[in-house]
């Protein structure tokens, strides 16, 4: 059995680490966890205990992880009722969280930052130029 230390989402999030990489830790750890589950070593409700319930959904949100990262925590969330009313279906179940845990994996890391704020220059929508005495505005 893999031990059930919970995961907090939200510490991990209030340490300062950067949120893609908190989202890519979190889809490997679900990853493994679904994998345990495929394979017996995990019940769903040690899935539960260990990452995915509602405390942590509610810090996907809050912390405005990638849409598919909180797709996946809504999956397996219901994972518990799918193998009550549908046990056949689990494994499409499991596919489906998989899949988007994947997707999150899949995304290009993000490029560092060097730490300087870059003013970004805008053009002006009108200007003002000035005929004899008069100023003219006029769209450039």
């Amino acid at each position: 059995m893999i031990p059930v230390d919970a995961i907090a989402v939200e510490s991990l999030l209030r340490r300062g680490l950067p949120k893609e990489e908190v989202a890519r830790y979190l889809a490997e750890q679900s990853l493994e966890i679904i994998a345990a589950l495929r394979e017996s070593r995990m019940s769903i409700e040690e899935a539960e205990v260990k990452l995915f319930n509602l405390e942590n959904y509610k810090a996907l949100l809050k912390y405005r992880l990638p849409r598919a990262l909180v797709r996946l925590f809504g999956w397996a969330m219901e994972f518990e009722d799918v193998a009550d009313i549908v046990p056949g279906a689990i494994i499409d179940s499991y596919r489906a969280a998989s899949a988007l845990a994947r997707r999150v994996l899949a995304r290009p890391p993000a490029k560092p930052r060097s730490g300087r704020a870059v003013a970004i220059k805008r053009p002006a929508a009108h200007s003002t130029r000035r005929r004899g005495d008069k100023a003219v505005r006029s769209r450039d």
